[in-house]
């Protein structure tokens, strides 16, 4: 499955996608190869989006904040991406 990035992510789209974690990551994969950052992050985001926030806090050491932070595009590090993504898996 292949998600087109640049330009053209429309989160609307994506967010029956996210039910699946693995399409989540080749997604975020997809972006890295390309390097295209700005797709990882709106990606991550619509994926930040998609969860529920407060149970996925309390099942993890991830801050609401954190993750609202995240989803506004702020404060996403690698670290916290793969922390993230390990958790949701």
């Amino acid at each position: 499955m292949s998600i087109q990035t640049k330009n053209k992510l429309h989160t609307g789209d994506l967010l029956s996608e996210f039910s699946d974690i693995n399409v989540v990551k080749e997604a975020l994969a997809e972006c890295l190869v390309d390097g295209d950052l700005e797709g990882f992050q709106d990606i991550f985001a619509a994926f930040i989006d998609s969860i529920n926030k407060n149970e996925f806090s309390k099942k993890t050491s991830i801050s609401r904040n954190t993750l609202y932070r995240i989803k506004d595009k702020e404060n996403l590090t690698i670290e916290k991406a793969f922390e993230i993504l390990n958790a949701a898996s």
